[in-house]
């Protein structure tokens, strides 16, 4: 006995999920509107209730972002922690 299999036509395709990304996107999507040669500076900071109020960044998850986009987008950025008028931070470029 056969199995009826239905096949269907022009099923759009959804957008491809992105871990971390969540529904509403990443902070640091305006990353790809940089261009070639931009940069920005991201304070950093370990201390979460710090994180949760949008102005502080991990490190690791700038890393992971830039990563991951890099392969997504096609773009690329550099990124180097540093120290900027007394504050720990890291900077990131947009390279291509």
């Amino acid at each position: 006995m056969a199995i009826a299999i239905r096949i269907d036509k022009n099923v759009p395709i959804p957008e491809k999920f992105i871990p971390g990304k969540g529904n509403h996107g990443s902070v640091l999507d305006f990353l790809k509107d940089l261009q070639v040669g931009d940069s920005v500076f991201l304070k950093t900071s370990k201390k979460k209730a710090q994180i949760k109020t949008g102005n502080f960044f991990r490190t690791t998850s700038v890393a992971s972002y830039i990563h991951r986009m890099s392969k997504l987008v096609g773009m690329k950025w550099v990124y180097r922690t540093r120290t900027e008028n007394d504050v720990v931070g890291i900077r990131v470029w947009r390279t291509t």
